[in-house]
């Protein structure tokens, strides 16, 4: 018996790309009500006022990181009000990182990586923010802010969540 294995262009799956971290699935079902709550608490934002503080949680592979790409998502198609910024805590450990990757969704490159203050960075978001007419930003921070960057970091972020608040009559909002 003769065995046909596989040929190097040929896949056993009919899309690859479903394997991929960032893939958000066409359908997306039951989390019709998770997906209102995060739009409910992203709502004020829409209309200039402070997103609500939200916090996801839940087992592993039940959808949290979806449901947020998926109204992230939508943000980006339908407004500019808000600038919705994921953070993989996973990857983005310093407080530099989650900044940059802040940055990059501002203003489309990274900060310089040296010879730049982070005290300059912040600044030049905020006033990126103020110039493109943002009333607030949010930002996805997984899985656990606490467990894994750094409190300086962490008081980093709120420092400019504050700091964003008190430049602009728009707010800043979290989103962990």
């Amino acid at each position: 018996m003769k065995y046909q294995y596989l040929m190097a262009d040929q896949t056993l799956f009919r899309d690859r790309d479903v394997f991929e971290i960032d893939h958000i699935p066409d359908q997306f079902e039951y989390r019709e009500a998770q997906l209102r709550e995060l739009a409910f608490s992203l709502g004020p934002g829409l209309h200039g006022s402070r997103p609500l503080n939200t916090i996801l949680r839940g087992l592993p592979g039940t959808g949290k990181t979806t449901s947020v790409h998926r109204i992230f998502s939508e943000i980006d198609e339908t407004t500019k009000r808000l600038v919705p910024v994921y953070v993989n805590c996973q990857n983005e450990r310093s407080r530099f990182s989650v900044f940059a990757k802040i940055h990059l969704k501002l203003f489309g490159h990274l900060p310089p990586p040296t010879g730049i203050s982070f005290g300059k960075i912040l600044h030049d978001i905020c006033k990126g923010m103020i110039e493109r007419n943002s009333s607030s930003w949010s930002a996805l921070m997984m899985p656990t802010i606490f467990s894994l960057i750094r409190f300086s970091t962490i008081l980093s972020i709120r420092s400019f969540v504050s700091m964003k608040s008190t430049l602009e009559p728009g707010q800043a909002s979290l989103l962990h």
